[in-house]
């Protein structure tokens, strides 16, 4: 599995390092729930909400210095932190590939982005990105 970050313009596209980790996939509905007299309980079926993806892995600290990392990743960790940092406020384009296999290809805004230094200096992480409707930035 491969994931990639790009930025609006696709000036920046970053390989994830490494994404052997767990991904977990999320949307919420809009349905709200009525009780009636007659009836108990009854569900108006709302639209559906945005889309989330998130996981929790490490970035290394040099690429070099591990082989199961992704061949096209950036070489320090640090860049996808600044990335993740600088994209906090606005979208940019996530796309996550499964061999040849598009898994998602959609616009994201950083949710959650959490990181600390372990021992060896690699940045372990965690992050949630959320859908960023393509029709939003006509708002």
């Amino acid at each position: 599995m491969k994931i990639i970050f790009s930025d609006m313009e696709g000036k920046t596209v970053l390989v994830v390092p490494l994404v052997n980790p767990p991904l977990k996939f999320g949307q919420t509905n809009k349905h709200e729930t009525f009780e009636t007299l007659k009836y108990g309980d009854i569900v108006l079926i709302g639209g559906k909400g945005l889309k989330t993806v998130e996981w929790s892995s490490f970035f290394p600290q040099k690429k070099s210095l591990y082989d199961f990392v992704q061949y096209l990743a950036d070489e320090f960790g640090k860049t996808y932190v600044k990335f993740l940092e600088e994209h906090s406020e606005e979208p940019f384009r996530l796309i996550i590939l499964d061999g040849v296999k598009t898994i998602r290809n959609m616009l994201v805004v950083v949710d959650n982005f959490e990181y600390e230094y372990d021992k060896m200096g690699n940045i372990q992480y965690s992050v949630k990105l959320v859908e960023f409707p393509d029709n939003a930035s006509n708002l």
